[in-house]
């Protein structure tokens, strides 16, 4: 063991004041590895925060369409944000803020009764633009059940404008799609899914 370090392993439980323990690192040769450990962490635990932010507004992004909160819904997206529905190989779109209003609007209207679950999400921060992927399912309840009428994952693009976060680019990708046509759920999403059909933007492929 070197002396510089057998000096550091003794005095390091008798220092309690900051300035000291810095000197001692640097003398013991161990500074350098303390800042970089300390740039890390502070690294980390913004990219946690930044995170924790993110996942609230995806929260708050589900309990305003279910509470049938039009306007805090949209609020959620950037102003020309992006709500797509991706099923099979057809690809819905929602561009700006009034077809999102319009989207949300004729959700509330034509499918009311929805709870949709959010979980196992896996955010990623790289400054001012952020991505989570997470899985989705969807409750609907009517007087005669509870039906799970959508299942999948949502895939989201964020974007921080005025110092808070935005949804850019919302992709829902449904895994039972054909229960939406065929199935015990096509009656209750039979009129919303014509009304997006009508009203979106369709594009074609994966």
């Amino acid at each position: 063991m070197r002396i510089e370090d057998a000096l550091f392993s003794f005095f390091l439980p008798l220092i309690q004041n900051e300035k000291l323990l810095l000197f001692s690192f640097r003398v013991s040769g161990h500074y350098e590895n303390f800042k970089k450990s300390q740039i890390c962490e502070n690294r980390n635990m913004e990219e946690l925060v930044e995170s924790w932010h993110i996942e609230n507004l995806i929260a708050r992004y589900a309990h305003a369409g279910d509470e049938y909160d039009a306007e805090a819904w949209v609020g959620c997206f950037s102003n020309e944000g992006i709500f797509e529905v991706h099923t099979g190989n057809v690809r819905m779109q929602f561009i700006g803020e009034k077809a999102l209003s319009k989207f949300i609007n004729a959700h509330i209207l034509l499918l009311p009764g929805t709870r949709h679950v959010q979980t196992n999400h896996i955010t990623t921060v790289d400054k001012l633009r952020a991505k989570n992927h997470c899985t989705l399912v969807g409750f609907l309840s009517r007087p005669e059940k509870i039906y799970t009428f959508i299942a999948g994952s949502y895939e989201t693009d964020l974007e921080k404008v005025g110092g808070e976060w935005k949804i850019t680019h919302r992709i829902v990708h449904v895994d039972n799609g054909a229960s939406f046509v065929e199935g015990d759920i096509a009656e209750q999403t039979q009129p919303f899914m014509e009304w997006m059909a009508t009203n979106s933007e369709v594009m074609q492929g994966e």
